[in-house]
């Protein structure tokens, strides 16, 4: 199983505690809240996956492309005409014949499911998800109503507070929300983070 190593200066016996409490978690990361996850990302869609196809790559490690139909730009950096109606994303880990790699934290996505996806990358490749399985926001419809949720499995977030400590976070989403509050706050923090830029 692979696991990515924290590049947050810790010292080696915070660092043990923490691989130590983040046994059940998974790979420990540093957390992203929503304002880094857009100013991270090349490209946030909402789409739909449409297929998947899982590859051995030339280091022997297998990759996945998903391939997602989007339904919603909300940022790009390409000109709209150039948007393409399909994008590939591309996370570690698949099941090739019968040779499997799972790295935890790396999303999974299953044909049909519909996500917002937060991605970094050449568009003329496949995108990768920003921050793992953070930058990707699942869509349910509960009781009739469109909602989000940021799937954290896999994952140890954790963030340095103000006393240098590094400490679990619940990360861009601590909870659901329906899905047009959630696509309004991030179109909000595009145009904010578009016109500091522009100053």
């Amino acid at each position: 199983m692979l696991r990515f190593r924290v590049l947050l200066g810790l010292s080696g016996a915070l660092l043990v505690a923490l691989i130590t409490a983040s046994s059940a978690h998974g790979s420990i990361v540093q957390a992203l809240d929503l304002s880094e996850l857009v100013a991270q990302s090349d490209r946030i869609v909402v789409g739909r996956v449409v297929l998947s196809e899982a590859f051995q790559r030339r280091d022997g490690t297998i990759a996945t492309w998903y391939r997602i139909e989007v339904e919603r730009e909300l940022r790009s950096d390409a000109p709209t005409r150039d948007q393409e109606p399909e994008v590939i994303v591309q996370v570690l880990g698949g099941q090739v014949g019968n040779l499997g790699m799972r790295v935890e934290g790396e999303p999974r996505f299953t044909v049909g499911e519909r996500a917002v996806i937060f991605m970094e990358g050449d568009r003329q490749l496949a995108f990768r998800p920003v921050g793992m399985a953070q930058g990707v926001m699942r869509i349910r419809m509960e009781a009739g109503d469109e909602t989000v949720f940021q799937s954290r499995q896999g994952l140890l977030l954790v963030r340095r507070g103000p006393d240098g400590l590094l400490k679990q976070s619940p990360g861009a989403l601590p909870q659901k929300e329906r899905l047009e509050a959630f696509l309004e706050r991030v179109r909000t923090i595009v145009r904010e983070q578009a016109g500091a830029a522009g100053e």
